[in-house]
């Protein structure tokens, strides 16, 4: 692997799930192209993460414009989002699930690999609310935007968290009986 694809590629530490039945079912993106995909809330004191996100990203923009100012390189990822301000996409503000975190929604044409601490195959899914790390690459994308985003690699379960989806489990829902 030469060293250029090997600063494209992030393993990011302990970070939250969002949208997690996208790991499983997938979901039609702006062109009708079907994506596995999840969110990423990454918590804002992970600099270790949102170093890599930025590396891969300089990376990247780095192989594929040239000529531009420093700062071009340097900025933040346009895919990694505040969940302290408003969604780029339609000016609302984030839920309160993502206060304090980076969100950083990602996508692959192939579902996941996804594994439990011991990086064995889970058996069971992945919840929106549970803790994990997931491998990413990042890479140039052109179209109506053009820039550098990141795709899904695998996924890793670390622990079990409250859910955010507003479901409940059918073992909470039938206690009483």
């Amino acid at each position: 692997m030469t060293q250029a694809a090997a600063s494209t590629k992030v393993v990011t530490g302990k970070c939250r799930f969002s949208y997690a039945q996208q790991l499983y079912v997938p979901k039609p993106n702006d062109k009708g192209i079907d994506k596995f995909g999840v969110t990423l809330l990454i918590p804002k004191s992970d600099k270790v993460t949102y170093d890599k996100l930025c590396a891969a990203n300089e990376a990247v923009l780095r192989a594929k414009v040239s000529g531009q100012p420093e700062a071009f390189y340097k900025a933040k990822p346009k895919t990694v989002h505040d969940g302290d301000g408003t969604r780029p996409s339609d000016g609302t503000a984030y839920s309160k699930e993502c206060k304090g975190h980076w969100v950083v929604t990602v996508a692959s044409n192939e579902r996941p690999e996804v594994v439990d601490e011991n990086a064995n195959p889970l058996m069971e899914k992945i919840n929106s609310g549970d803790y994990g790390r997931v491998s990413l690459n990042a890479y140039y994308f052109t179209g109506t935007n053009k820039g550098v985003t990141f795709g899904l690699g695998n996924v890793q379960l670390l622990e079990r968290g409250e859910r955010i989806d507003g479901r409940t489990s059918a073992a909470d829902d039938f206690s009483e009986f």
